[in-house]
C-alpha cells in the first residue's frame, strides 16, 4: 500500500485498464516476489519489480513449470488474494 503512489508504480495503470488488484494494508509488508502465468509456469525469486532492480540491481529469479510448486505458490497467492479483500 505505501509503494501504490511511487514514481513507476503500474497500480493505477492497472485499475484504469480493469486488473484486478487488492493492497496490503497493514503496517507490513507483502513482500513475496513470485507470479504465476496461465496457472502453468511460475517465476519466483529475489527480484524487486522495479526499474532500479531491472537496471542496476543484482536480483535472481528461477522460472519452472513443476506443477507441484506452482500448485503451491498458486494456493498461496490465491490465500493472499481473499486476505487483502477491499
Amino acid at each position: 500500500n505505501d509503494k501504490t503512489a511511487d514514481l513507476g508504480s503500474d497500480a493505477d495503470r492497472f485499475l484504469q485498464a480493469g486488473i484486478g488488484l487488492r493492497v496490503d494494508r497493514t503496517e507490513y509488508h507483502m513482500h513475496h516476489k513470485f507470479a504465476i502465468f496461465d496457472r502453468a509456469i511460475l517465476l519466483n525469486g529475489s527480484y524487486n519489480w522495479t526499474r532500479g532492480a531491472a537496471d542496476n540491481n543484482e536480483e535472481n529469479f528461477i522460472v519452472t513449470n513443476n506443477k507441484r510448486l506452482v500448485d503451491v505458490f498458486s494456493k498461496t497467492f490465491e490465500d493472499l488474494w481473499q486476505q487483502f479483500k477491499p
